[in-house]
């Protein structure tokens, strides 16, 4: 296991290396240091540096060098005396081995990413100066490196050895997780940590204070801490501005003030908005340092899945993203003009099952507006937007009601013998179906989201296939099929979810994100793992077809083939002149025995004698009964005697 720091210049080598030596001499990790150096190369180079051979060198990398060699002997004085009135001591004595990597080119951010997960490293620093809004590399690692990523707007005291460091908490997993790595520091040489709770004034400020402070007791206990009172000491104050109170706590001799952040846009605002600002305005030698927790491998997965999507997709633009939404959320209302719409495309598409009329059955596709509800859903669920996916929902339930209603009233009242082809094709779904309906949701994404696209819409809608399931549905419901009204039932859900997926994942594709922080996100995820639980499931009655198709050649397969039985019924076909077997099909009856169907050419009727000769040779070669059917194909008797 490692700790690695990223040094871009001699002025953050102070701040950086400080911090990073003696979490690693805390934790009993080695040290990896990245000198980044920007230049034009033909390919990104990671060249094994050692320190004395640049110390007073005059270049920029001898002088970073040169910094980090007094730093490290400094530090390393440092860390080996504990703070004062610190009695207790590290009970193995350990010194960190320091690896200095220096990364030349520009491609060095892939690089640093694979140095990371070779050595293990469980913890990186990173530091950001105010560049403006562009984006910095360090930008990327806080958002995609694997391990958990401290990044640090430096202040102007010289830092050596880390005395008091504040921790704002408010429950969040970033912020204890960078409570439990500063707890290294406490063990190792008595560093102050102190975990703090901003509340509102009261007019009881000593019980709200108990109360914090057994709040604060109960979130330190999540990572396996408890607060001593001094060292890892709880913290409540009373104020109506968080930035406010935190900024006068850390007037209070604190060296680092840790805040616990996720990965999304809101680096840029705690380094360089109100937050640092506050505080370095009260007290210029303070440090800020942004924090947040290792990533697992299915964040890891979204971040190389967003990476890649952001260098392959185009991405929308802000305008772009707001006339999306207001297009999908207007149209996706439940209104006059959407109820009007689904029942006269329920209506048409009804009329034409019964006449058997794909032409009319796809011309209510075109007419039928709910595809837009589904797509809403999609872009709410990528948004993390509840209140849009509860509109949307509503709208494609009520439109399923109203559409099943108009068309069992159709069914009831138009007299029919039997279900049409058309009509049982869609109680009949198949696994395509779902295949189907995923990527017709993904090319109507697309389409949605490329305005210059649009004229490939309908040709989605007649791909997507909504309205005519639910007309199937009403019309077999009509005449009491269940059969026709489970499959058509599954057909519908089947391509609701998958849509709503597929539109989903090109949504999030073309660069619509939710913010990290929302609290809607956890509803999000469980909707997502219910859609994909449930498509999961309706596989089972889509691969039925499959299954039985599948089992039927493989069965099949264990029979002998053609040539294989002329030569297994040689004697039989000789003693009765039958000179050529077109076809040989069987059917296994289970019980029954197993069925076989043969196709010669004969010159004459065969009796009853042939058949039962075939019979007891078929019986006795596959040890169970054998019904057989033969089917003459008749040849003129000269013929067949000119042939001998």
């Amino acid at each position: 296991m490692s700790v690695a720091v990223t040094i871009e210049s001699p002025e953050e080598v102070k701040p950086l290396i400080a911090l990073a030596y003696q979490m690693a001499y805390a934790e009993k990790h080695d040290l990896f240091i990245f000198l980044i150096r920007k230049v034009r190369l033909d390919e990104t180079k990671t060249d094994q540096l050692d320190l004395a051979d640049y110390e007073g060198k005059d270049s920029v990398p001898g002088r970073v060098y040169e910094r980090i060699g007094r730093e490290q002997r400094r530090i390393l004085t440092h860390a080996a005396t504990p703070n004062e009135n610190f009695t207790e001591s590290p009970e193995v004595s350990f010194v960190p081995k320091i690896t200095c990597l220096q990364i030349s080119g520009e491609r060095f951010t892939k690089v640093i990413m694979k140095l990371l997960s070779e050595k293990k490293c469980e913890q990186l620093f990173l530091s950001r100066r105010a560049t403006g809004n562009e984006e910095h590399y360090t930008d990327k690692l806080f958002k995609l490196a694997p391990c958990s990523t401290t990044i640090i707007r430096p202040g102007k005291a010289d830092v050596g050895r880390v005395q008091k460091i504040l921790v704002p908490c408010s429950g969040g997993p970033h912020a204890l997780d960078a409570l439990k790595h500063c707890n290294s520091l406490v063990k190792s040489q008595g560093t102050q940590v102190h975990p703090l709770m901003v509340r509102p004034p009261n007019n009881q400020p000593e019980v709200m204070e108990e109360v914090g402070i057994y709040q604060l007791s109960k979130m330190v206990k999540k990572v396996g801490l408890e607060l001593d009172g001094h060292y890892l000491k709880g913290r409540v104050v009373h104020h109506k501005d968080v930035l406010e109170g935190i900024a006068e706590t850390a007037e209070d001799g604190y060296d680092f003030v840790v805040l616990g952040i996720s990965t999304g846009g809101s680096i840029q605002k705690t380094l360089f908005g109100d937050m640092a600002d506050k505080l370095i305005e009260k007290n210029k030698d303070i440090s800020v340092a942004a924090h947040r927790v290792a990533k697992n491998k299915a964040e890891r997965f979204k971040d190389k899945f967003e990476y890649y999507c952001n260098l392959a997709v185009p991405q929308l633009t802000r305008e772009g993203r707001i006339e999306l939404h207001e297009a999908l959320l207007m149209n996706s209302t439940w209104n006059f003009d959407f109820v009007s719409l689904m029942l006269l495309s329920t209506s048409i598409a009804a009329l034409g099952l019964i006449s058997n009329s794909v032409a009319v059955v796809i011309g209510a596709m075109l007419v039928a507006p709910l595809m837009t509800p589904i797509l809403a859903t999609g872009l709410a669920l990528v948004q993390g937007n509840v209140p849009m996916i509860i509109n949307a929902s509503r709208s494609i339930l009520f439109g399923f009601f109203a559409s099943l209603g108009i068309s069992f009233l159709i069914g009831l009242f138009t007299p029919m013998e039997h279900l049409t082809s058309e009509i049982l094709s869609r109680g009949t779904p198949r696994m395509a179906d779902l295949f189907i309906a995923f990527v017709s949701g993904i090319a109507a994404a697309h389409c949605m989201t490329r305005t210059h696209l649009s004229a490939a819409l309908p040709g989605v809608a007649i791909a997507s296939a909504l309205v005519p399931p639910i007309a199937s549905i009403g019309i077999a419901l009509s005449k009491g099929i269940a059969a026709t009204v489970q499959g058509a039932t599954v057909l519908f859900v089947t391509n609701v979810i998958c849509i709503v997926l597929g539109s989903a994942l090109t949504f999030f594709a073309a660069g619509i994100r939710a913010r990290p922080d929302q609290n809607s996100n956890k509803l999000v995820k469980r909707l997502y793992l219910v859609l994909i639980f449930s498509m999961t499931l309706l596989c089972i009655p889509l691969s039925s077809r499959l299954v039985k198709y599948v089992v039927k050649k493989v069965s099949d397969s264990s029979l002998p083939n053609r040539e294989e039985f002329v030569d297994m019924t040689d004697s039989v076909l000789k003693k009765h002149r039958i000179t050529n077997v077109t076809k040989v099909s069987y059917k296994d009856l289970k019980e029954s025995g197993l069925s076989v169907w043969i196709w010669v050419q004969v010159g004459h009727v065969p009796d009853r004698a042939i058949i039962d000769e075939f019979e007891a040779v078929l019986s006795e070669k596959f040890k169970r009964k054998v019904v057989v059917s033969i089917w003459p194909e008749f040849v003129m008797t000269k013929h067949l005697e000119s042939i001998q």
